[in-house]
């Protein structure tokens, strides 16, 4: 059964300084992140255990897209994931969550 993927408030605000963020150099910089994305999105829609347990927070599971960390939670008995943020790696993520 296909989970539902839900993007929380910060997670929407994260997508939107990263469109912010990587519109300044090439278009097609974001369109390749959103490219990535949305095949990631599809594997967590398939199989959302198929990703790492964040090790800092174990009630988070978290994906690499290019330079930036999704950090999500199943919600198992509805059948959702919940994208949490979307940060770039680099940062002290244990800082945003």
């Amino acid at each position: 059964m296909k989970y539902k993927t839900k993007f929380l408030s910060l997670a929407i605000e994260d997508k939107e300084e990263v469109k912010q963020y990587l519109s300044q150099f090439y278009p097609s910089t974001y369109r390749k992140f959103t490219g990535a994305l949305k095949i990631k999105l599809t594997n967590l829609k398939e199989n959302p255990y198929m990703y790492a347990i964040y090790p800092e927070n174990p009630n988070y599971r978290h994906i690499i897209v290019g330079n930036y960390l999704l950090l999500y939670r199943i919600i198992e008995n509805d059948k959702k994931v919940e994208i949490i943020r979307i940060l770039r790696a680099s940062w002290n993520i244990s800082d945003y969550i």
